[in-house]
């Protein structure tokens, strides 16, 4: 495949192959000890890519990181439909070759990387209710109740004597005992609060 050069920032160009280089451009300044203007021209230079911290090569172009298969996306790739993530086809985030990138959706994005077995679909047992739940992400992305909460000022326990001691003490005498407020003793009492726990 021959490489092909194109510029995607001002005097920023990519390759079809993920390379990225600054442009040759012509730097004029004026020298006061001889009293003239010197032209100089300064080469086209590779630029370093660095890994970020997704594992996307990028670069960074006045104190502003770039990923570089975004640009070389957009400089070679149409996207008519406006699609808005970038994809991998052989999933290694490196290789920013043209012919391994193309524009998807966010769920085609994701779809992709469990055909590919870059997630799994593997089911996992949650460590409270004990329903079976898919992916590490989506159980980060759930809300734990509970003492999985990590504001929780309450564990399970103590829920259980709450609701126990309801009707025999007041609910501020209570909420003093515990650390908590009133409010939240009423809405562990009415189940609106910790309704997981019997």
């Amino acid at each position: 495949m021959k490489e092909e050069w194109r510029e995607v920032l001002p005097n920023i160009e990519v390759s079809s192959l993920g390379r990225v280089r600054s442009k040759t451009h012509i730097s004029v300044f004026y020298n006061k000890k001889i009293k003239k203007e010197i032209r100089r021209r300064s080469p086209a230079q590779l630029r370093r890519l660095v890994t970020g911290g997704s594992g996307y090569k990028q670069i960074e172009v006045h104190k502003k990181k770039y990923s570089v298969h975004r640009l070389v996306a957009l400089a070679f790739i149409p996207n008519p439909k406006n699609k808005k993530v970038v994809n991998h086809l052989d999933g290694d985030k490196a290789n920013n070759i043209v012919s391994n990138l193309e524009w998807v959706t966010p769920s085609e994005n994701d779809l992709h990387a469990f055909r590919i077995g870059l997630r799994s679909n593997k089911k996992e047992k949650h460590p409270q209710f004990g329903k079976y739940i898919i992916n590490k992400t989506i159980k980060k992305a759930m809300k734990f109740s509970g003492e999985l909460n990590h504001h929780a000022k309450l564990n399970e326990r103590e829920v259980r004597e709450i609701r126990n001691l309801a009707g025999k003490i007041t609910q501020a005498d209570i909420a003093s005992k515990y650390n908590i407020t009133a409010r939240m003793v009423s809405a562990i009492i009415r189940r609106t609060s910790w309704a997981h726990i019997e």
